[in-house]
């Protein structure tokens, strides 16, 4: 592993500390380098707040140490007024003399502006570090960018013996399957993206809060993929964040939109990443029609139903990780499109 790289992983490392509350920034990390020994360090918390890069150099005590530096960062520095000024400015005016950058910004209000002007100001700019993990550490980000439609994670639980749910027959309430350490896991995962989808089936059998109760963490926004008036006293219907079909725009008289409506008016929301936690339908309809980025499927090592509703077919999509607890094993599947 070179210099470079040894940093740049770091500041991925920082990045990672802005997941779930960002939103609907990227992931950032910084690292103040001067004669292989960092003076400080950054990351961006949340939109508003101070960019990692400014958040590194106002921890360095002595101005004049920045004077021929190098910042390492995970995304390019921005160029542009938002909510908070150019860090590209801001590095230039502390003379910082070199700059390491592992991925440009998509957002078309930099996109390589803030290089060039770095560049244009006399500092050392090099790119590319790393360029494919950074790209997976903001993937979502990225993904928003380019195509303005949420990253879209699919997940559900499966019995040993293939089935999500046992058969209902008017019976109304959760059925856990996994284990107390996946269910940790999931209010982890909730914690990090910035919605949350379920189907009117699964609001009507499973009543559920789509909380982060059982990690620290804020709670995603609620999906409901019906019209309000379809589900009466269920819990999301207390939520006042929750977004139904109603307020996606949908005529409940005359609508039944596709996902890639759907996905598209959430997109204009700026919903850069949405967490799919079913029913059935859901699920099938959008993996039928290949509108998801990655799935973790949830298999318990012990549970078994014997009969009930199965679980999705994946076909020959081949898994790209799988991860176990004590109860469960988790299998990751990522989308080549």
């Amino acid at each position: 592993m070179t210099t470079d790289e040894k940093y740049i992983n770091r500041c991925f490392e920082l990045a990672a500390n802005g997941l779930g509350t960002t939103y609907p920034n990227p992931l950032v990390g910084c690292v103040i380098v001067k004669n292989d020994s960092i003076l400080a360090e950054g990351w961006h918390r949340k939109a508003g707040e101070p960019h990692a890069e400014r958040m590194a150099i106002s921890r360095v005590s002595n101005p004049s140490d920045l004077i021929g530096a190098t910042a390492y960062v995970s995304l390019e520095p921005c160029s542009h007024h938002g909510r908070t000024p150019p860090c590209a400015d801001l590095l230039i005016s502390s003379k910082i003399g070199r700059v390491v950058i592992s991925n440009s910004d998509r957002n078309p209000k930099v996109s390589g502006r803030g290089i060039e002007r770095l560049r244009n100001a006399g500092i050392q700019v090099d790119t590319d570090v790393l360029r494919e993990q950074g790209e997976w550490i903001n993937r979502r980000f990225f993904h928003y960018q380019r195509t303005r439609k949420p990253y879209v994670i699919l997940k559900w639980a499966e019995s040993s013996d293939g089935f999500i749910d046992v058969i209902r027959n008017g019976n109304l309430g959760s059925h856990q399957i996994s284990g107390a350490d996946s269910s940790r896991w999931v209010h982890q995962w909730r914690s990090q993206e910035q919605a949350i989808a379920v189907g009117k089936q699964t609001v009507i059998n499973d009543n559920p809060s789509l909380t982060t109760r059982k990690w620290v963490g804020s709670d995603p926004v609620p999906v409901v993929i019906a019209f309000r008036d379809d589900v009466l006293d269920r819990k999301l219907s207390s939520r006042k964040d929750a977004l139904w079909l109603d307020d996606l725009g949908f005529n409940p008289q005359s609508e039944n939109p596709s996902w890639d409506e759907i996905l598209g008016k959430l997109g204009k929301k700026e919903v850069n990443s949405l967490l799919v936690e079913g029913g059935r339908a859901v699920l099938d309809e959008l993996l039928k029609t290949n509108q998801w980025n990655e799935i973790r499927r949830l298999v318990s090592k012990k549970k078994q139903i014997h009969q009930g509703l199965k679980a999705p077919d994946l076909g020959q999509i081949s898994v790209a990780a799988c991860y176990e607890n004590a109860d469960d094993q988790l299998f990751i599947y990522t989308s080549a499109s």
